[in-house]
């Protein structure tokens, strides 16, 4: 199955040399894995994509998952030291490109704010005189607006957490699909922000490192969220396919007591794919649609269909969701659950996934339930906590 998730995916090099690899990160894609037991950072998906799990990189930036463009790396502990010097003494030149929301065409400005950590993972901004508030500094110049949504680029001066995103907040031009400071869904697909241009001096020699602006940021301005406009789009739509599967890698290629080969890989809106959930179950997908006007348009679940049956997986089992489940009488009508996949080859009626290593028996052509919800992962593993050493009976299970 982890196959079906390579390690590195779009991922393009900007530029190489015996000191530096500059890469341009994809949304998705962590520069610092989160979890210490699944990680999914570029380095080590760089690493293992080269097979070479003992190659040095010094790590000189943490860009956001969710932020893509240029990142640094040293190659060579003498270049890391170097380099360490330069971000540290501020020698270097960092410009972002942010796609955000304004209700009138954003002003050049130079942007002077206290920033300290608040809840919540966010950072706040504060008065100058606030314990552990920090100067942030950058240049802020429009690029385009239109009907409340602009594109503007952000040269930084200091270089302080969620920098960027707090700033534009502070003065009501939140990046769009920001998870921690929008405040309010404006059908971005992703969050906006985009590192485009790192520039230093490194031995005497000017570095420049550029990353072209995804399509995506400018096309939100000129024409807003796609919606569910997305599954007509079969490019974009590969992109959005592509870009969940990134954000799962971890889960991909879980081993040991973590090992998992079933879980949500596409969480509708969250996924910028609105009324559209998909689930792995080692080599075959189960794909939700989710009734609505959505579907109507004639196509567009093929479309969706063809796009999962690119990815690689052996078949694609689909459930279409009516809005109120509970008054079907027969939720096994081929209909509404077809008992073999739309799309490619079918699984034994009942097999065998693994969930942090546990067994659960599955059956995807059987109705619209498959034998365990997905959703309530992080619950087991409590549950597990809760009971260690102890016998216990499971009242709300579906299989076992």
């Amino acid at each position: 199955m982890s196959s079906r998730f390579p390690h590195l995916r779009q991922v393009v090099t900007l530029d190489e040399d015996d000191d530096f690899l500059v890469l341009d990160k994809p949304a998705g894609v962590a520069s610092q894995a989160s979890d210490p037991e699944l990680p999914d950072d570029l380095v080590t998906r760089f690493r293992r994509h080269h097979a070479d799990e003992s190659k040095y990189f010094g790590i000189h930036q943490r860009l956001d998952r969710e932020t893509s463009g240029a990142i640094l790396f040293t190659k060579r502990k003498e270049a890391n030291r170097e380099i360490a010097a330069v971000f540290e003494n501020r020698q270097i030149e960092k410009t972002y490109v942010a796609g955000v929301t304004s209700q009138r065409p954003v002003r050049a400005q130079k942007l002077v704010h206290f920033l300290a950590d608040g809840d919540r993972g966010r950072v706040e901004v504060r008065p100058q005189a606030s314990r552990g508030a920090q100067k942030a500094i950058s240049e802020l110049t429009p690029i385009a607006w239109k009907s409340g949504r602009a594109l503007v680029r952000v040269r930084l001066e200091t270089g302080r957490k969620h920098q960027v995103r707090a700033q534009l907040a502070a003065i009501f031009a939140e990046v769009a699909g920001d998870p921690l400071y929008a405040s309010r869904d404006v059908g971005a697909t992703r969050m906006y922000l985009h590192a485009e241009r790192l520039a230093f001096d490194f031995r005497g020699k000017k570095r420049v490192f550029q990353s072209q602006l995804p399509a995506e940021l400018s096309r939100w301005v000129e024409e807003g969220g796609p919606g569910d406009r997305i599954y007509d789009d079969v490019p974009l739509l590969d992109v959005a396919l592509e870009r969940a599967l990134n954000r799962r890698y971890g889960l991909a290629h879980s081993e040991g007591t973590r090992k998992t080969t079933a879980f949500r890989v596409v969480n509708e809106s969250g996924d910028g794919l609105p009324g559209l959930a998909v689930d792995v179950y080692g080599e075959h997908l189960v794909a939700h649609f989710y009734e609505g006007e959505i579907w109507e348009p004639s196509g567009r679940k093929d479309r969706v269909l063809d796009a999962l049956d690119r990815l690689g997986f052996l078949g694609v089992y689909v459930k279409n969701r009516p809005k109120q489940a509970n008054v079907l009488v027969d939720t096994r009508r081929v209909e509404v659950a077809p008992k073999v996949p739309l799309r490619g080859a079918p699984v034994a009626d009942e097999f065998v996934v693994v969930e942090e290593s546990v067994p659960y028996a599955v059956r995807l052509g059987d109705g619209l339930s498959t034998g365990i919800f997905l959703d309530q992962r992080s619950n087991r593993r409590r549950v597990r906590s809760a009971a260690k050493d102890k016998r216990t009976l499971n009242l709300f299970s579906y299989t076992c």
